[in-house]
Formats: structure tokens, sequence, C-alpha cells
């Protein structure tokens, strides 16, 4: 495919002397507007960026809002609750924002989705969000309103967010008032639940991908990384099984054109995001430039697999505060340009991403796997000086006003599949329970059930390994399966889940469901009661692994509804308790005593913590006891509500979750609005 409007990036950007002048005065001359203006302002600009936003202020500035001169462009959304309750907000800026989900879908213009503070400590995204909204609630970007329909969300991890310490993220250069936390109330990193969806953060997120379906994706985070030059980085989606066509266009042109805007625009320096590491390639590999991650558990990838751009965008946190939300707000404003830009061109490369995979008469598409750094590009990357300033709650970095280039980098920001494998027709799932359908469903895959036994040829997968570390992610031993195809003749019994690969997310069906995805709901434990290891491939033997591959789809189907009961079990625990007398379980941390993380991604370990369990008027010291107990007490509800305190954390509710399955309670539901 030839694109008429390449552009050429240089490798070393030097901004003039006056346009780094502009960017030291830029924050005064900001809030010296806004007051001739009458205009409100921002926590962080009425306190000399101090001070980040809570939620009460975000909802206080949002009312601020609803008396500017073109309010009518914003109308604010609750699309779910955190955790602990708190509401989650959408904010629809339209020239027409009071339409349904359903007209904006059909409406004429492009949807773009920006989502703000995934991570509680990494708040510029969320202050840039509200300064762009002030800006059209006073009359400014009607030529992208003309083009575009634009969702922020401001605070997604609202409970992480109001968390606020001076300890959290002590490297970070400002705001002097603290941060939140990176995880939410649950103790888990959102930017981790994109496949096993257990917080009700990412659920309400995926009804609202859903609900608008948007042709852009924004995940704006903050980056303490390496000594690097650039004010902010950038990634679009990394997955190996990616529509290839979208994944060119977003890597060679459309990404390349956003950086080249923000130089010549706005002099500021963006690069894609990694780190100067060995990108654990060993001894030689040190000097290189390493990007993080393919898989879908993180957000931006996830999105991409929906066959629309996403983005992921990277503040460096060791910038002035005041720097590092100027830059995301130039960044999410020229990344919608360049869509805008280029909307017949997406438009196009979208409808082939849908038609590749709906097609039932053209090749199937490929599922990579097995996937390794793409070879890299060998370019000049920009590295400065970071300083160490002592304070009381840490080593705080500070860029320095100088950068000069690391010449003959290697640059490793892509990704590629060692092995790849036709995605199925259909697959079909064996046994499925009612955690896994509502899964698929919360997705938005289109699941069908046999209604009758039905004679397939099958595609088996049979496990000839699989590794369950000690230590736990996430609140997973996450599996790591290896084995081999073979095709044998199945009856599968009425039942059944099929899911076609003739849908518009088929790529993403395929990671949450093929045996060879790198981050399916395998590899996170749904189906590990399942899955059994074979010394041996036997076509005729029982299963070894639920999942199997169809060459056809069955006829005999009907197709599934998302069950508005809630379904929980350890791996989702729904956040509102049903109505009605319930037994009640309830966790006190007695004792928080000292988590210690250990390497980057490795499972938390804590020393000197004690929890007690209170089941009626009883206490317990450990969940051996617990379930004793349960089971002499023989409760005749199969409903349970899961009570923690404060200080609890996700992996201590799943123990208790647990043990409450073994005892027949089949639906459990965790309640944080009575914290003791």
């Amino acid at each position: 495919m030839t694109h008429s409007n390449r552009v050429s990036v240089p490798a070393s950007p030097e901004p003039t002397p006056e346009a780094n002048l502009r960017a030291m005065i830029a924050p005064s001359l900001v809030l010296a507007g806004l007051l001739l203006a009458q205009q409100p302002a921002t926590v962080p600009e009425s306190t000399d960026f101090e001070r980040t936003s809570t939620n009460a202020d975000v909802h206080a500035f949002l009312e601020q809002l609803s008396r500017a001169p073109n309010s009518t462009r914003l109308r604010t959304h609750r699309f779910g609750f955190t955790a602990l309750g708190r509401d989650l907000d959408c904010v629809v800026a339209s020239l027409d924002a009071s339409r349904t989900p359903a007209e904006f879908r059909a409406g004429a213009r492009l949807r773009a989705l920006i989502l703000a503070n995934i991570h509680g400590g990494e708040v510029e995204g969320k202050e840039a969000v509200l300064r762009l909204l002030r800006e059209i609630a006073y009359g400014e970007h009607e030529d992208l309103l003309q083009r575009v329909d634009l969702l922020f969300v401001p605070v997604f991890n609202a409970d992480g967010n109001d968390a606020i310490d001076p300890s959290n993220r002590p490297s970070q250069n400002g705001p002097n008032g603290g941060v939140g936390q990176r995880h939410n109330a649950q103790d888990l990193d959102l930017n981790r639940d994109y496949i096993k969806a257990e917080s009700p953060e990412v659920r309400a997120q995926l009804a609202l991908l859903q609900a608008f379906d948007p042709h852009l994706y924004m995940d704006l985070h903050t980056t303490n990384g390496s000594d690097h030059g650039y004010q902010l980085t950038y990634a679009p989606a990394l997955s190996t099984t990616l529509d290839p066509e979208l994944d060119a266009f977003t890597h060679d042109e459309f990404m390349p054109s956003v950086r080249a805007a923000m130089l010549e625009r706005h002099a500021m320096r963006t690069f894609d995001y990694g780190n100067f590491s060995d990108g654990g390639q060993g001894e030689g590999h040190a000097n290189g430039w390493y990007t993080f991650d393919h898989k879908p558990r993180l957000g931006w990838n996830y999105v991409g697999l929906r066959n629309r751009i996403s983005v992921l965008s990277e503040a460096y946190s060791y910038l002035p505060f005041s720097e590092r939300i100027a830059v995301t707000h130039a960044f999410v404003l020229e990344t919608i340009r360049a869509l805008v830009d280029r909307e017949r061109q997406a438009r196009e490369i979208f409808a082939h991403a849908d038609e590749r995979v709906l097609r039932r008469d053209a090749p199937r598409p490929s599922i990579g796997f097995d996937s390794e750094f793409a070879p890299p590009r060998i370019t000049n990357v920009l590295i400065s000086d970071v300083a160490r300033v002592e304070t009381e709650h840490g080593v705080r970095r500070v860029a320095g006003p100088s950068w000069r280039d690391k010449p003959e980098t290697p640059v490793y920001v892509r990704f590629e599949p060692r092995r790849s494998i036709p995605m199925p027709s259909a697959w079909a799932i064996v046994g499925a329970n009612s955690l896994i359908r509502q899964t698929l469903l919360l997705h938005g895959i289109e699941v069908h059930r046999l209604s009758e036994p039905t004679d397939v040829e099958a595609e088996c997968f049979w496990p000839t390994s699989v590794a369950k570390p000690r230590l736990r992610f996430q609140g997973h031993r996450m599996l790591r399966i290896r084995g081999e195809i073979a095709k044998s003749r199945r009856e599968l019994p009425a039942g059944t889940l099929i899911v076609s690969g003739h849908q518009r997310l088929a790529r993403l069906a395929a990671m949450l469901l093929d045996p060879h995805s790198e981050d399916s709901l395998a590899v996170w434990n749904f189906f590990d009661d399942a899955i059994r290891v074979v010394d041996e491939i036997d076509p005729d033997a029982p299963l070894a692994f639920p999942i199997l591959r169809l060459g056809r789809t069955p006829n005999a189907t009907r197709r599934c509804d998302l069950d508005q009961e809630h379904l929980v079990n350890p791996n989702l625990l729904s956040p509102r308790p049903p109505e009605g007398d319930v037994l009640i379980v309830s966790i006190h941390c007695t004792d928080p005593g000292l988590r210690v993380d250990g390497p980057f991604e490795r499972a938390a370990r804590w020393q000197g913590r004690k929890v007690r369990y209170r089941f009626g008027a009883n206490e317990y010291d450990d969940t051996t006891a617990l379930e004793r107990a349960i089971r002499q007490a023989r409760p005749d509800t199969d409903a349970v509500v899961i009570v923690p305190d404060a200080r609890v954390v996700d992996r201590e509710i799943l123990l208790v979750a647990e043990s409450l399955r073994r005892c027949g309670v089949e639906h459990l539901h965790l309640d944080v609005s009575k914290h003791e």
C-alpha cells in the first residue's frame, strides 16, 4: 500500500532558544490568561503546580465548566463504579453531546476515547484532560469537533488517585503535595487486567468500549525510566496478532506524523516508548533501547486487537510537573489531529481489518505466538543528565536542561512471532462455566451455545508441559503451556460454547481462547481444572485441553446474552452485594506489616502482616480454621458477602473466596462500602 503523505522525522531534534524560552514561561502565562478571562483554574494551576486534583476537585472543576459559554458541548456520563463505590465518569465533548452511544456510533464523525490516571500516581494525563475540557467549554478546538466526537475519562483509577501521599513515586519531579498509588483498592494493577477483567473499573471500561467503539484510544501515563532526552515517549499497539495493515500504518506513518507535529508546532521532543537496557537479551545488548511488552493484558495493546488505533502516552516524570502536563496536552491534541487529517485512509484501514476476519472466502488471518523483539532500527537516541536530589521521602530525579545524541543505537520497539498459525473458523469450549461465558461477553465477543450434540472435525491441543510458578502475579499463578495440535473426530455435547472466528473481534477472541495465545484465559487460570499434561498424543483419548479449533462453525447454536446477575468466583468478585439477608464473612487487617516488592512485575510479599477472619460471632486466625467453621455450620445459602476492611489486599480476599467455593458456595459478592 502506498501512502502519499509519509513524513521524515529528524533523529535529534533541536528546538530553537525561543521555543525553549516559551516552554519555561508557559505555566505562568497560562494562569495569567485564565485570570484575565475569568476561566476556572485546575488545582495544579491554582497551587503553582504543588498539588494534583482529587476526585472531589475534578467534580468541582467539571461543575464550574457547566457554567461556561459552550458548556452544552460537554456532558458527563457515569459509566461504572470503583471497588470502593466511587463513580467512574466519562465526559463527552461534542457539538451535540446529548446523543446516546448508539447515535454516536451511527453518526458521521470519528470517535476518540482518551483515558487518564489508570495508575493513580501518574497524574499528568488527568490534568491535561481537564485543561482540554476547559478549552472546549470556552469555545476552542472547533475545527476538531467538526470532525471528531471526544470521550474523556479524567480519572480511571479513582480509588488509587485519592490515596495521595508524598511517599508515592518519590523519584518523580513533583508535585510536592504527593500523588496517588499505582494499584486500585483491590491491590490490582488495572493496566494488567484487560484479559482477566477482575476489577470493576476494567469491566466498566469494556462496556464503554463496546458502547462507543472509538476509532482512536489513548492511554495517558507517566514514565520514570532511563535518563533520556525526550519529554514524552509513545507506543502504538504492539501485539503480534494485530491486523498487519493497521500495524504498518500506526508504526510507519501515523505515529511518525504525530512526532513531527510535536516538534514543528510545539518544539517538544518525543520518541518511541522504551528504556536503555539489554531487553532481557543478555550480554552485548545493554546499549539498546527496548520497548516493554506486546501482551493484551495491557490496555493499549488490548484495544489494538479491536481493529482500531491505540496509543500509549508516557510523559517523562523527571521533568517539572507543569511541563509534563503541557507535553501530554499537546500530544493528545496532535494525535487527534493526525486521525482527523487521515480520516479517509484510517476508515479504509479499519474497514479492511474488519473485513479480513469477517470474510469466509478469504485466507484466515494469522495468530502470532512465541514472540520476540523484531530486528532493531539503528538511529540516534537522545540522552540527558539527570540529577539526584535527596528529599525526606527518597531520591528525586530532576532532568537537566540539555541533551545529546547517543549515536547508532539499536532501537527495539516492535515484536514479531517466531511461529504463527491460521485462525480457525471457530473455537469450541467444552464444559465452560458461567464465569467463562460471562467474561467473553464482557469483552464483547459473540458467543453461541450448541443446542444439540454435534459431531465435528476438530484440532485438539495436547499439553506436553504446563509450568505454574510459585509466585503470584496480580493474584494469579500464571500458566506457561506448551503442546501440540492433532486432528480428531469429536462429538461436542449440547451446551458447548461456540465462538466464531468470523466476527469483528476475532483477533481479540483468539487472544482470549486459542491454545497458542501467550496471554489467554487459560494462562490466567480460568481452565486449571480442565488442563492435564500428556506423555503422548492419542486422538481418541479424553480431551486434555477444553478448547478445540474448528474448521467450520456448527449450525445448531443459539446466541448467548450477558446475564445481569452477579456471577462471582475467586477470579471475579462483584462490588455490589445482593439484597436481603445474606451470610457475611469479614476480613480484618490487624497489623499491615511491611510490603516488600520484588523485581518489576513480580509478586509482593509481606513481613509481619496479620489478618483475622470473622464468621458469625467468632474470629479465626487463618483460612483453614475459617473453612472448618463454615463446613461445620453448613450454611443453607449459596450466596455469601465478603466484607474486607480498608487495609485488606486482593490476595487475602481471594484466599477467603477460594475457601468458600470449596465449601460449596456458588455466588460470592464483595462489599467494600462498610469498612470498619
